[in-house]
């Protein structure tokens, strides 16, 4: 809102109004100070303090040569992101040396990659600092002086904010003083591999061994002069200005042994083998320690700092895991006309508990290749037909590696007569079991009229055994939840994958390709354990603004569960609410939740096009959804669950409920209860976004080779982020703003 917006608005939500004239008297004063600064022009565009335009660099070379048994591959890259916030920035380099000797039949290669990453963060903070100040303030005062606090010992005693005065903290003060908020990582990786050709195309031994070593560190330096530290008085004045220091450092490797064989008989049968084993480790630690007391705002540096943070104390975290498996996979081919593929394995990680640590998986699939047929053959316009039909299971590994231990913290400095006592942490679950996906999937695959034309399309049902959640304990287990195996879910899908060319003249240069994925995918819970039905019942009990997403026999994971609501009575600017049995309230009743839409989409996909006309090129890559539902969030929390303090949405004046008899989308403007999750904010998202258009120019010439030794020689533009077109209307881009990103690039091989 501008000024005179928010002036209104706040007239309108009664924050200049006090039954008692004395306070009264104090707040007319205080409308009229502000007004005062409206009428005389004051309308300060906050948002523009924070951001810019950033403009970085990216660059990169590759040398790559050799003789007959030795290759050699060097590459080296640069890049520089100067992010859409001020100060904000990240710098990438990347190095990577692959090398390759072969040795009679006995390959060895050796790639070393480095990374290198430091980031800053802008000194501006959040972006929603500078939008929710007011307008009718402003940064200098009229002497052009930066100011600390934009206003001081403001009093509301009729809002919630009752019995307090509030200073009003310049966000731009913090912005322009002495700070460091920045990260940075290395990264070493190195992959070793030996490759034996015990006979030639036919059997091969293969070892590999991958080492990677990660370190990352973070400094965060807040000086004393900082808004934050405003009220350390007495005793807290000393501890004002802080640093954060955090470092870490991680290890992992990952070994496999496999041996291949490969084998053609008469010409018909075509034989393939394959048996590999693999283990690895990961290992991570983390420190952060917090101190205070830096008196001299210029001194951003931990050893400046006097005491540790009050109340706090070093935190550090250790994890580790090992996985290890072993995997055998047999094809057979006959005349390449039909194929059948077989495969198992067993898998074991310590992320698991103690008598469900390893798994065994399998997968089965056969195929049939049409176009090889005879009767296929002589159809030019056919190039491809095949059927695919396949069966298989599969685990997922990517959770906590400790979620099935019980973990256990010590009192800190309490001790009894030398003892140190613990407590019980978080409890751990000895059955805890892989989480386990068994696919089926039927799909075909054309290609006709001389590769004019493709399509590969899918029929896929996926099943879901021994999932994984965090089950809500009481309170009085001491801990919030534990991981447990809850249900079984299934899902179907179809996925589409069309491609093709409306234009292909190769005699005058033109080319017109388009493509699109379509995929639509439902799923449904099918079982549920006890333990999830005590979750439902806790999550039912929620007095919260969003909703809830229950685990329910015949509902998608994704439901979204909300109070049913028939809008805002027009009488008096009240939600009404529709209880399960029918009759209407204004009081909002957990108990009351029905399901009011799924966020899965009904079809969802990509689209994509190119343009070329010789050397010249011109792509465009679209994706959308069509048919889900979303519970709009910021849309309740920027209109709805706010007081009149702060900047806000426009619609928080304009579209909300003032008086008797108006309709409005929006509950009564002096109404200040929480707004709950309701079916009001639950809205159907159909969306389609440009995500990128680039165009390129390659240019290969006789005079470029002849004279400059340069082989290949391109041009390009790329465009992000280009527009969004959507039924649902959401703030984004509020701690951190959405940008559009350009970016030109040149390309030379020599």
């Amino acid at each position: 809102m501008n000024a005179r917006e928010k002036l209104a608005y706040e007239k309108a939500a009664g924050l200049y109004e006090f039954a008692r004239a004395d306070n009264e008297q104090g707040l007319i004063e205080l409308y009229d100070s502000r007004l005062r600064e409206a009428e005389r022009g004051v309308n300060t565009y906050w948002l523009k303090y924070p951001v810019r335009t950033g403009v970085g660099n990216r660059h990169s070379l590759r040398v790559e040569g050799g003789a007959e048994d030795i290759l050699y591959s060097a590459n080296i890259g640069y890049d520089n992101v100067e992010g859409a916030m001020k100060g904000s920035s990240r710098n990438t380099f990347n190095g990577d040396l692959l090398l390759s000797y072969r040795s009679g039949n006995v390959t060895f290669k050796n790639d070393l990659l480095i990374s290198f990453n430091k980031s800053a963060n802008s000194p501006y903070g959040d972006f929603n600092e500078f939008a929710k100040v007011n307008a009718y303030w402003k940064p200098y005062n009229d002497e052009g002086n930066l100011q600390k606090f934009l206003e001081s010992n403001s009093y509301y005693p009729n809002l919630p904010l009752a019995g307090m005065y509030s200073t009003i903290e310049n966000p731009l003060w913090n912005a322009l003083l002495p700070n460091r908020d920045d990260s940075r990582y290395t990264q070493i990786q190195n992959n070793f591999e030996i490759m034996w050709d015990v006979i030639p195309q036919e059997l091969t031994l293969r070892g590999r061994f991958g080492y990677t070593r990660t370190t990352e560190r973070a400094d965060e330096y807040i000086p004393s002069e900082h808004t934050k530290f405003s009220d350390y008085i007495g005793e807290d004045f000393g501890r004002k200005g802080q640093y954060t220091y955090e470092t870490g450092e991680g290890v992992s490797y990952e070994s496999s042994f496999s041996l291949n064989f490969n084998k053609v008989l008469n010409n018909v049968h075509q034989i393939y083998a394959g048996l590999q084993y693999s283990f690895s480790e990961e290992k991570s630690e983390e420190y952060s320690i917090t101190a205070e007391g830096i008196s001299n705002i210029h001194m951003d540096f931990l050893g400046m700092a006097t005491l540790y943070e009050k109340g706090g104390r070093p935190y550090g975290t250790e994890e580790i895991s090992r996985r290890l498996g072993g995997t055998a996979n047999v094809n057979y081919t006959y005349d390449r006309r039909y194929f059948l593929d077989l495969s198992g394995n067993v898998e074991g990680s310590s992320k698991f508990g103690n008598k469900n640590r390893t798994a065994p998986f399998g997968s089965v699939g056969v195929g049939w290749n049409i176009h090889h047929e005879s009767f296929l053959s002589a159809k030019r316009e056919i190039n491809e037909a095949r059927l695919r039909l396949s069966y298989g299971s599969s685990g997922s590994q990517n959770f906590n590696p400790y979620q099935a231990m019980s973990s256990f913290r010590d009192y800190g400095n309490f001790s009894y007569n030398g003892w140190y006592g613990m407590y019980l942490l978080g409890m751990g679950n000895d059955d805890l079991g892989w989480q386990t996906t068994y696919t089926t999937n039927f799909g075909v695959d054309l290609s006709l009229f001389d590769r004019r034309v493709s399509l590969t399309a899918d029929v896929y049902r996926k099943k879901t055994k021994e999932m994984l959640s965090d089950i809500t304990l009481p309170s009085s287990a001491g801990f919030d939840t534990f991981k447990a195996n809850v249900g079984e879910l299934t899902t179907n899908g179809v996925e589409l994958n069309l491609r093709g060319y409306l234009i292909r003249n190769e005699e005058n240069g033109w080319r017109w390709s388009a493509g699109a994925t379509l995929v639509h995918d439902k799923n449904k819970i099918t079982k549920i354990s006890n333990s999830l039905e005590f979750l439902n019942q806790t999550l039912l009990e929620q007095d919260q603004s969003n909703p809830s997403f229950l685990f329910k026999e015949g509902q998608s994971i994704n439901t979204i569960f909300a109070v049913k609501s028939l809008g805002i009575d027009p009488s008096n600017g009240q939600e009404i609410f529709q209880k399960l049995d029918g009759s209407l309230t204004y009081t909002w009743d957990p108990k009351d939740k029905i399901p009011c839409g799924v966020k899965d989409p009904k079809f969802f996909g990509n689209l994509n096009t190119t343009l070329a006309y010789k050397n010249l090129s011109l792509t465009a890559v679209f994706s959308y959804r069509y048919g889900g539902y979303y519970f709009n969030e910021t849309l309740a929390n920027r209109v709805e669950n706010i007081y009149p303090y702060n900047n806000a949405d426009k619609r928080a004046y304009y579209d909300r409920w003032k008086t008797p008899g108006e309709s409005a989308l929006y509950k009564g403007v002096r109404d200040f209860s929480q707004t709950k999750a309701s079916s009001r904010f639950v809205m159907k998202e159909n969306t389609l976004h440009c995500s990128s258009i680039s165009m390129q120019y390659e240019l290969q010439s006789d005079w470029l080779e002849n004279n400059m030794s340069i082989s290949y020689l391109s041009v390009s533009g790329y465009l992000e982020d280009v527009f969004r077109i959507s039924t649902l209307k959401q703030e984004r881009g509020l701690v951190y703003p959405y940008s559009r990103k350009f970016s030109m690039s040149l390309t030379a091989r020599f």
